[in-house]
């Protein structure tokens, strides 16, 4: 039966059973994880070359036919910017622009120079303003936009200012009480924390009308903070046992019973509680301080639990932990303290306090809101001027809201005022407005051809107020939900080609010759890289690695997605091919490092590795003769492909970092027989090379054609770029973080979480923070690094951006995806 080439939507496969020939080795291999493409293997080897041609060339002829179709549609678009930006969008991410590259950049460019203001000087929605956005940002242009409603900014400056003023006042209170208390001097083990206490009661309300809350918050959490650093660092089981049962009892006279230290906390405790109990009416003491009291005891009980554990080294269950934990956290006690000084009217009895010890979800849910910072600045005396400029600009906002007529005006004015902080001046008659607006038109998204930023807003301001709205749209929901789990920026081209297909052929907006012309091009293209694994996958089986040397991972396949995220275009066909089989071989020692080789043989492969000379294979073992005859084979090979002057400046920097790489393995090996736990920075300057990202990149130019590479490109990377740093940053720790998260480093050596965490005290959660903002930061570079005017081609750059990409596509899963293949 005839065998057709594997398009996206069918399959075919047969299996291929590896002969095995231990016979070379002189111990018995470790376990390696099994391969699951051994099937595709068999088939990709036999498609017919004939064939992936004969349909590659009718799919040819189709998409030169379309491909005039498409420049026509660039050229009619040229009068409109946005119809432009939004065709350049398309093709972009369509996985198609790479036929267009002259016309694209001809066409930016010229929106760029003769509108740099376009997103600011034309009324453009949301989402065409993102796109612009994007698409020059992308391209290595700068976009920025602005608008804002002149009256309401001054209203919610003056605002800002009136009530942060208030908030000075409060604190100057707090801190004279704290002074007044002394407890730093008397108890020098606890923290002096009684502006973040404030600060964290401005975070949960900061409205001038919530001030005597504010200041019973402030003072309850530094009761509560007090009370924490003494159970944490400071009291004795037995002192603590003591203090406990005082606090269940609740009374003076408990005070006889304590050591002199904690009569100082207990009488401030209860000190404490009564001022604030003296602060409330008749009505508020007859319910609120007795709820809260009652949640203090429980968390001191636990917190006495906590530390029972420590003294007897006892390791509960995490069930048991986190019941514990839960109260210690005081998460219910704090949130208790909330209410305590709130009005009547808005904490009520029934309501508030008993709905809050049920343990509404919404409790833990929300407990982790981020702290409010503010600076302290202006003075007092302008307290009066701030409110009389108030009243006058808070006339005018409440006539904006009541001559907004149309619902969408509306909704953008209340959105404006609730992000802005001042719309407690106008909570009546916003929720007049809300209710009106939800209950005349519930489909309000639905029914108006309303662009992506209004539905938006919509829908986030109505269900931020309690109303329910939704859309009918799973398709956009779709697109969402992949942005999120992978931003476009941070995602493979062809991946999101592929993506993105499906999903422009549900717009009712599309364009079906664009979409035709995507899909014969990406089926094209899939013919031609079936073609290239075909050659890869006969190559490594008439190599017969896996069977000699059966400790090595077969991984040509994922070796090859591998190139295919880095470059996926045509005319990289060469590279691809290279690049792959270079893959291969670093994989190769670098599991024979992990893995197999002895401290002795690995010295003896180091040292002819920097002879690199055919004559230093006599040195080693069988098996490693192996691997460097396939090592210097390899490079002859590619050496011969290419042209001689290609070969001039390409090959020796290429085995250079190939050099280094194995190096640094080495180091690695060494540390690991040595029992050498390397600092942090001791392991990533050998990390750095390690990972093997600057040998990769090297080896990603090797193939590429002289006029994307000369000399200037490979004396740029090897001046080691900020853009290069940033994405072998971002390999390095990605591996070590994923491997660690999931349990699969190598026995081989520490990594970068381990050092981290044992060199500056640190927990897994910790150092999980610190490395995220190393992404974070290694994106800001690499974004920066893109934009106009670059030292080199941006072909050049595309691929270490793509290497950061290919990165977060590898480490985006649960585990590591070139290790573990069904994590891609």
């Amino acid at each position: 039966m005839e065998q057709q080439p594997s398009l996206p939507f069918t399959n075919t496969s047969e299996s291929l059973e590896a002969k095995t020939n231990h016979q070379v080795l002189p111990r018995p291999p470790p376990e390696i994880p099994s391969n699951i493409w051994k099937d595709t293997h068999s088939f990709i080897s036999n498609v017919e070359s004939d064939r992936i041609s004969e349909f590659g060339q009718t799919y040819m002829r189709q998409i030169e036919e379309l491909k005039d179709e498409v420049k026509e549609m660039l050229i009619v678009a040229a009068n409109d910017p946005v119809e432009k930006i939004n065709l350049v969008n398309s093709l972009c991410r369509l996985g198609v622009s790479y036929h267009f590259r002259a016309e694209i950049e001809m066409q930016l460019n010229r929106i760029f120079e003769s509108q740099r203001n376009l997103g600011s000087d034309n009324n453009y929605d949301l989402y065409t303003i993102s796109v612009l956005f994007r698409v020059l940002r992308q391209h290595g242009y700068k976009m920025s936009s602005k608008s804002r409603i002149d009256t309401l900014l001054l209203f919610a400056k003056l605002d800002f200012n009136r009530v942060q003023l208030l908030h000075q006042q409060e604190l100057s209170h707090l801190s004279s009480w704290w002074k007044d208390l002394d407890l730093p001097s008397k108890l020098p083990y606890i923290r002096d924390r009684v502006i973040e206490a404030y600060l964290w009661a401005v975070a949960i309300y900061f409205e001038p009308y919530y001030s005597r809350a504010r200041l019973m918050l402030c003072k309850f959490s530094m009761m509560l903070t007090v009370v924490d650093d003494t159970y944490d660092s400071y009291g004795t089981v037995e002192e603590l046992r003591l203090f406990t049962d005082a606090i269940r009892r609740w009374d003076i006279s408990a005070l006889d019973d304590l050591p002199d230290y904690m009569k100082i906390i207990y009488s401030f405790l209860l000190n404490c509680i009564d001022e604030i109990h003296n602060d409330l009416t008749e009505e508020e003491k007859s319910y609120r301080v007795s709820y809260t009291k009652d949640t203090v005891k429980e968390m001191f009980a636990a917190q006495f639990v906590e530390a029972q554990w420590l003294d007897q080294n006892y390791v509960p269950s995490f069930d048991e932990y986190f019941r514990t934990a839960t109260v210690t956290a005081g998460i219910f006690a704090y949130t208790a303290s909330f209410f305590l000084g709130m009005g009547e009217e808005i904490a009520e009895k029934n309501n508030a306090f008993e709905w809050l010890l049920s343990r509404p979800r919404i409790l833990t849910a929300a407990y982790d809101i981020a702290r409010l910072k503010n600076d302290l600045t202006s003075h007092k005396e302008f307290d009066q001027t701030y409110g009389r400029q108030i009243e006058e600009l808070k006339d005018e906002v409440q006539e904006m809201l009541v001559a907004a007529n149309d619902p969408v005006e509306k909704i953008n004015l209340i959105n404006l005022v609730c992000r802005l902080g001042v719309s407690y001046h106008f909570q009546t008659e916003i929720e007049l407005q809300l209710n009106h607006i939800f209950e005349s038109q519930h489909n309000l998204g639905c029914d108006n051809d309303y662009d992506l930023y209004t539905i938006s807003v919509l829908f986030r301001v109505l269900r931020q107020h309690g109303y329910k709205m939704s859309c009918s749209n799973p398709h956009l929901a779709e697109q969402i939900i992949n942005a999120l789990e992978l931003p476009l920026q941070k995602s493979a081209p062809r991946l999101e080609a592929l993506k993105f297909i499906s999903f422009y052929e549900q717009e009712e907006s599309r364009s079906d010759t664009l979409l035709l012309f995507a899909k014969l091009d990406f089926n094209r293209l899939q013919l031609l890289h079936q073609q290239e694994l075909s050659h890869l996958s006969s190559w490594w089986k008439h190599l017969d690695l896996p069977s000699k040397l059966p400790y090595v991972r077969d991984r040509v396949i994922e070796s090859y997605l591998w190139a295919i995220m880095i470059y996926f275009e045509p005319y990289y066909s060469r590279a691809r091919i290279m690049l792959t089989k270079i893959t291969m071989l670093l994989t190769v020692v670098d599991d024979t490092n992990d893995s197999y080789g002895t401290p002795e043989e690995l010295q003896l492969f180091i040292d002819a590795i920097h002879r690199w000379d055919i004559s230093a294979v006599d040195d080693l073992p069988d098996y490693m003769k192996i691997i460097y005859s396939f090592l210097l084979n390899l490079f002859d090979e590619i050496s011969n492909d290419l042209t001689e002057k290609e070969r001039s400046y390409r090959v020796c920097p290429t085995k250079d970092k190939v050099k280094e790489m194995f190096t640094a393995y080495f180091v690695e090996s060494q540390w690991s027989h040595q029992n050498h736990v390397p600092t942090f920075d001791e392991y990533y300057r050998n990390a750095f090379v390690s990972i093997g990202s600057f040998a990769y990149t090297t080896s990603s130019f090797l193939g590429m054609g002289e006029d994307m590479v000369d000399i200037d490109a490979f004396e740029w990377l090897l001046s080691t770029p900020k853009l290069l740093s940033a994405a072998i940053a971002l390999g390095r720790l990605k591996n070590d973080l994923m491997g660690h998260k999931v349990g699969e480093k190598t026995e081989h050596v520490v990594c970068s979480v381990e050092c981290h965490m044992n060199e500056y005290g640190l927990s897994m959660e910790e150092t999980t923070e610190k490395f995220n903002l190393i992404f974070e930061n290694a994106w800001k570079d690499i974004n920066q690094e893109c934009l106009k005017p670059t030292p080199v081609s941006m072909e050049i750059f595309l691929r270490i951006v793509n290497l950061a990409r290919l990165v977060e596509v590898t480490y985006s899963g649960e585990g590591d995806g070139f290790r573990h293949p069904r994590y891609f």
